[in-house]
Formats: structure tokens, C-alpha cells, sequence
């Protein structure tokens, strides 16, 4: 009697063959099967030892079908088999589940905008990436319904326009949405500040400002000043994520000794109405 499993596995095999002809069968003879029979033996073994389902073997099909890679080509056993696990991964109960779905959602995105900067040509390593990082998130503690949202805005940033954010610097951004606030773009603060719009600053880059001071700021404008202003940003900002008040705090001590004619008078907008709320409309 044929099993479930071995019900699917012939299934796929008439869906691949389907698609891609010869290439599966191994032979421009419709009568000759030997190379055929020989490689779903060899398939149905690996996935009994896999103990994948009929399910997952369905699933597995349905997704490597609408993989770029097997456009033309037909998967080999181990790119199924990676298939197979990233499905079972996908459609397992739990919370590593949901935030692996919420992480494909952003490998597409992220393929989309970076190309092969962000996508590796070996399936299986991009698939180990986005387990690493679902598995950051949940000990992080990190809901998966920020990543959509992080990713599409970190994405906008001057400083990602062109190579994607790492692991670390994505889960910064999380960490300051998940606490209700919006991490501001360096460059955009730095811009305003040589341009002596301070008033329009957040207290992150006000902090910036004071330890740096607004005539180094505008009389030595280059890249590396540049650098050096988004480098102390990140910096400054992680503090602050650390402990609100006790960065506040010390902002606010910074303001009361700096000299007046080298720092502009600040406005008295609260520290947590300058960094803006997620919820308040962006400038």
C-alpha cells in the first residue's frame, strides 16, 4: 500500500515534470524512467528521514515554484530538502513561526530594494540567515509585526539608500519603535545642524551638537565631520535607549553650561515631544 508520503512525493514529481520536462526525467525518451526512479528513491529516503509530511511536501513544491532560481531548472535534493525545513519552519505553531512569515515579507522587500547586496546566491545560507535572525528578534523580544514596519522605514534612510542595514543596526530600530519612538535619519540632523536650523533638532542631536559645538560644525563641514556626527548620533541614541531619563537628564546639564555664543538658545519643547512619538505626524 502507498503511504501519504510516497503518494506526494510521486505528485511532485508529475507537477516537476510537468514544468520542466526533460530536465527532470533525465531523458528525451518519454519510455525511458531508470534515471527517474533512481532519483525519487534517493528523494523519498532523505525525506523519510527528514520526517517531513505530505503537507510539508506540497508546501515545499508550491514554494520552491516560485522561487527565481528554479525558473528554468528544477531544484536538486538538498536546495528541495532547504525547502522543506524553511516550510516547516514558515507553518509550525508558535512564536519563531510568526516572526519567520514577517521575516520572508522582508527579504523580499529588502531583495527588491538591494539586490544581490542583500541576497546571497546560495538558497541554503539565505535561508540560515533569516533563521538567525527571527531567532534575534524573539530574544530581543522584538513583535513581529514591527519588522514590516522597520523595515520599510529604515529602508528610506539616507544612511541604507545603498547597502542594507546589519542584524544590529535593524534591531536598533526596532528597539526604539517597540518603546513608542521614532529614531530620527543622522544625516537628515546633521543637515539642519550646519545649516543652523538647531531649533528643528531632536534632543539626540542636540547632544551631538553640545559636545561637538555649532562652530566646528559649520566651519570644518566634511565628510568626515559627516561621519563623525552620525557615528556620536548612534551613539547618543543608544544611551538614550538605554535609559530615557538619565539621557535627558544629562542633555538638559549640557544646555546650562554651554556658553551662549557657541551654542543658540534651545527651545523649550520637552525632550519627548522633540523625539517624536510614533504616532505624531512626521515633519
Amino acid at each position: 500500500m502507498v503511504s501519504e508520503v510516497e503518494n506526494a512525493i510521486i505528485e511532485l514529481s508529475y507537477t516537476f515534470e510537468e514544468r520542466y520536462g526533460h530536465l527532470w526525467v533525465g531523458s528525451n525518451d518519454d519510455l525511458e524512467r531508470t534515471y527517474l526512479k533512481n532519483k525519487l528513491k534517493a528523494w523519498h529516503n532523505e525525506i523519510l528521514k527528514g520526517n517531513f509530511t505530505e503537507r510539508e511536501i506540497s508546501g515545499a513544491v508550491k514554494l520552491s515554484l516560485n522561487q527565481h532560481e528554479n525558473k528554468l531548472y528544477p531544484p536538486n535534493l538538498n536546495t528541495f530538502i532547504g525547502y522543506l525545513k524553511e516550510f516547516r519552519l514558515m507553518f509550525s505553531n508558535g512564536e519563531f513561526s510568526s516572526t519567520y512569515k514577517e521575516m520572508k515579507k522582508l527579504d523580499e522587500i529588502f531583495q527588491f530594494t538591494y539586490n544581490g547586496l542583500w541576497t546571497d546566491a546560495d538558497a541554503n545560507k539565505n535561508r540560515r540567515r533569516l533563521e538567525f535572525w527571527s531567532k534575534e528578534f524573539i530574544d530581543y523580544k522584538i513583535p513581529p509585526e514591527l519588522i514590516i514596519q522597520v523595515g520599510n522605514k529604515i529602508r528610506k534612510k539616507n544612511e541604507y539608500r545603498v547597502y542594507p542595514p546589519t542584524l544590529n543596526q535593524f534591531i536598533f530600530e526596532c528597539q526604539f519603535l517597540k518603546n513608542g519612538y521614532e529614531l530620527n535619519d543622522p544625516e537628515k540632523m546633521f543637515n539642519l545642524a550646519i545649516q543652523g536650523e538647531f531649533d528643528d533638532l531632536d534632543s539626540i542631536a542636540e547632544k551631538v551638537v553640545s559636545v561637538i559645538g555649532t562652530r566646528a560644525i559649520k566651519l570644518t563641514f566634511n565628510s568626515s565631520m559627516k561621519r563623525q556626527f552620525i557615528d556620536m548620533y548612534y551613539q547618543a541614541a543608544s544611551e538614550f535607549i538605554d535609559n530615557p531619563d538619565k539621557f535627558l537628564k544629562a542633555v538638559n546639564t549640557n544646555k546650562s553650561d554651554v556658553n551662549e555664543d557657541e551654542i543658540q538658545p534651545e527651545s523649550c519643547t520637552s525632550f519627548f515631544d522633540k523625539l517624536r512619538l510614533k504616532s505624531t505626524k512626521v515633519r
